[in-house]
This record gives C-alpha cells, sequence and structure tokens, in this order.
C-alpha cells in the first residue's frame, strides 16, 4: 500500500505536468529495475526486522546502509578513501558491536528473535546501498522522480501476489489513516531524496541519513513520557548509548569528504 499510494501520487503529478514521463516507464533501462529491486528488498527486511526489534535498534544498524553507500564509491566509483574514513569504519564497527551487545543481553529476554530482526535490518540496509548507487548512476541520465515513478510501481506489482488487500477492509478509520499518511511519506521521502542525490554528492547526502536514529530516540523519549500502550518502551543502558553514538560518529567520519582546495 505504501508503494501503491506513492505511485498513485506521483502518476497523478506527471498526469497533470507530463504525460510522455509515464510512456517511458514501460520501456525501463536494466538499471530502474535493479534500483526497484533494490528498494523493495530494503522495504522487505526493514519491515521484518523491525517485526523483531524496536524502532531504536532498528535506526541503529540500518546505518550500515550509508557505511556501505560510502564503502561502494572506493569499489565502484574508485573513490579515494581517507586515513579519517579508514578509522571512522573503526569507530563504526565497534558501535555496532557495543550496541548490539547492550541490546542483545536487553532484548533476549522479550524476544529472543533480536538477532533475527537485526539480520533483516542489515539485509535492508544492504539492499538500500544497492538502489542508493543506481538512484545517483541514473540520475545523470533521467529525471529521479521519473525513476521513482517507475520503481514505486514495480514494487507495487512486486508484493501484489502475497500482499493479504482483503484486510485493508476491515481496518479502523485510524489504521486507514496512518496507512494513507505511509503512503504519503514514501512519496514525499523518496522523491526529497532522488532529487538531492541528482544535486548534491551522495557522501553529502548520506550525512543527513544519520539524524535518523537522533530524531527515532527523541520520538520515542517522547512516547515513553506520554505512557502509550501501543509501543514496546526502549531499554537501552549506557553502554547502548555509547554504541549508538560511536555508529553515528563513526558514519559521519566514513561519509564527509575532505575539503578540497580551491
Amino acid at each position: 500500500m505504501r508503494f501503491f499510494l506513492a505511485f498513485l501520487m506521483l502518476l497523478i503529478f506527471y498526469l497533470i505536468i507530463d504525460r510522455k514521463i509515464i510512456l517511458s516507464i514501460f520501456k525501463p533501462p536494466w538499471g530502474f529495475v535493479l534500483a526497484a529491486l533494490g528498494l523493495s528488498a530494503n522495504y522487505t527486511g526493514y519491515s521484518i526486522g523491525i517485526s523483531y526489534t524496536t524502532p531504536s535498534n532498528a535506526q541503529v544498524f540500518i546505518q550500515a546502509g550509508p557505511v556501505l553507500l560510502a564503502i561502494s564509491g572506493v569499489l565502484i566509483f574508485h573513490e579515494k578513501i581517507s586515513i579519517r574514513q579508514a578509522f571512522g569504519y573503526v569507530v563504526a564497527i565497534v558501535g555496532f558491536y557495543l550496541f548490539y551487545s547492550d541490546q542483545n543481553e536487553n532484548m533476549v529476554i522479550i524476544n529472543k528473535d533480536y538477532f533475527k530482526g537485526v539480520l533483516w535490518v542489515l539485509f535492508g540496509a544492504a539492499s538500500w546501498a544497492t538502489y542508493a548507487v543506481m538512484q545517483k548512476k541514473l540520475a545523470k541520465d533521467y529525471h529521479p522522480l521519473q525513476l521513482n515513478l517507475f520503481i514505486f510501481g514495480f514494487a507495487s506489482l512486486l508484493f501484489l501476489p502475497v500482499a493479504d488487500v482483503n484486510s485493508l477492509i476491515g481496518l479502523s478509520t485510524n489504521y486507514k489513516w496512518l496507512i494513507l499518511f505511509l503512503g504519503f511519506n514514501t512519496f514525499a521521502a523518496y522523491g526529497g531524496m532522488a532529487l538531492a542525490l541528482k544535486y548534491a554528492e551522495a557522501n553529502k547526502v548520506s550525512i543527513l541519513f544519520t539524524s535518523n536514529p537522533i530524531i527515532t530516540f527523541l520520538v520515542m523519549t517522547l512516547l515513553a513520557s506520554f505512557n502509550v500502550s501501543w509501543i514496546e518502551k526502549e531499554n537501552i543502558t549506557i553502554v547502548g548509548i555509547i554504541g549508538g553514538l560511536l555508529v553515528l560518529i563513526g558514519a559521519v567520519m566514513v561519509i564527509l569528504k575532505r575539503k578540497r582546495k580551491a
């Protein structure tokens, strides 16, 4: 539904702005398909992973995506890696280890499938990196929103055979509004990201994603203060907080590029 609603919004946009773009998605290059498979796998891995863990945990481990994107810059685009970036990898790995160790001790009591959840989120992160690399490459020759139109439509058809469409009929009004919000969120967030990748370097865009865990931690803290019952409370010790901070610091060190001299 998230992909379908996002596709519908973008389809209406192009019906008004440029209908020729709609016809072009019926003969897509192979890169379009690879990007669509990458984002579809990202949604699958993250959705399954977050069912076994908490939002904050998922947001920390999904930071492997921007780090993998930076690694792909070295391996695929032959970008040079500095000593600071190499040290950033080490810091991020140590942070992942500390955070995982802390959460594994706490979460194993609540959910024995916590490790499975982490693996699914990491799979989602690797899939996102694949999507981001293709998005950056294709943005040179195609408009980013044109690529999104294909990705959203392709993913909608890909998930349709395994979707329980009948379950939507019995949903309450609140859940229907929530699904509508998530569809708009997909449309807006990935539309913004696609345009950012077109006009800015991938490394700079990736830095913004390191703010996701911070926002999630703040929101979860706010929800905990309201004692809401519809989401599990976070259980993060000082070791976990240090590990999460190291992940963020390491990711920023990896992604940030050294300023060039004029």
